[in-house]
């Protein structure tokens, strides 16, 4: 689509995912594609990302890793602080494994 970004005329291509696609990997291609398309574009053409949905996914996927890691600290000092060994290996040990393993 033609029009203007900022003062400067532009071609606007919005790329949407198919639904049930995942869009980080969407996200991802597309941009894999853009750098092999920019070499072979003349000096003159500018490609920028304007908008990408990805960014914001990444940030809550971090968020919660982030989380997740606190709260496994928490439980541990908690039974840690109980005094009961058996209680504190079990989900010191359980809970990262749950944590990093690949949700598919």
């Amino acid at each position: 689509m033609a029009s203007w970004h900022g003062d400067r005329r532009s071609i606007t291509l919005a790329v949407q995912r198919q639904p049930g696609v995942n869009t980080v990997e969407t996200a991802d291609a597309v941009h894999a594609l853009v750098e092999r398309l920019r070499p072979q574009l003349p000096p003159s053409v500018e490609i920028a990302t304007l908008y990408d949905r990805s960014e914001s996914i990444r940030h809550s996927v971090r968020d919660v890793q982030f989380t997740l890691l606190l709260t496994l600290i928490l439980v541990v000092l908690v039974i840690l602080f109980l005094r009961n060994l058996p209680a504190t290996v079990i989900p010191s040990l359980s809970l990262p494994s749950r944590w990093w393993a690949p949700s598919r």
